[in-house]
């Protein structure tokens, strides 16, 4: 339905991965029922070494998830400077929100609607957040940042329970 009314619009849409429960067949079905499915390409798998191009190819990664543990797929997308579009269930939405380099929305169609019709409307907007996205990810997401980040945390964890000292 979010689609229908961007039927003006110049688009592409790419699902990228495998289709384990089916839904793939029914989303096909509702895109050929809105004369969509010319707009909408599926690819079952990639190989890693891939991805960079299809994120790199990409103006805008979307991840519309009703619930996302972390969301490893948003660092590659924005690594490879394509800035990310995502629901407030996909667990990196905090650090997004608060870089101003994504859109974060709730699960609501009006609202995903409105922000796509606004980017579309202003690509330039896209292409600002997409030439900062990979900067601040090679910053905040590097192996030795998140290691010592990780220590830290542990370090907390082993030191106090409940205010208490564990080694008492």
């Amino acid at each position: 339905k979010v689609l229908d009314t961007l039927k003006n619009y110049q688009w592409k849409l790419i699902f990228l991965g495998g289709d384990d429960d089916g839904t793939r067949d029914q989303l096909q079905k509702q895109f050929l029922k809105r004369h969509l499915l010319g707009n909408v390409f599926f690819l079952d798998a990639c190989e890693p070494n891939e991805l960079p191009a299809v994120y790199t190819a990409a103006n805008l990664f979307i991840l519309p998830s009703r619930h996302e543990n972390f969301g490893n797929v948003l660092i590659e997308s924005m690594a490879c400077s394509c800035p990310v579009l995502i629901s407030d269930k996909v667990g990196l939405h905090h650090e997004i929100l608060q870089s101003g380099l994504g859109w974060v929305l709730p699960l609501h169609p009006g609202k995903w609607v409105s922000i796509l019709e606004t980017l579309m409307q202003n690509p330039i907007a896209v292409q600002n957040n997409a030439a900062k996205t990979r900067p601040w990810i090679m910053d905040k997401f590097t192996v030795e940042r998140v290691a010592s980040e990780m220590g830290e945390l542990y370090q907390d964890v082993i030191s106090t329970k409940g205010g208490k000292s564990l080694q008492d």
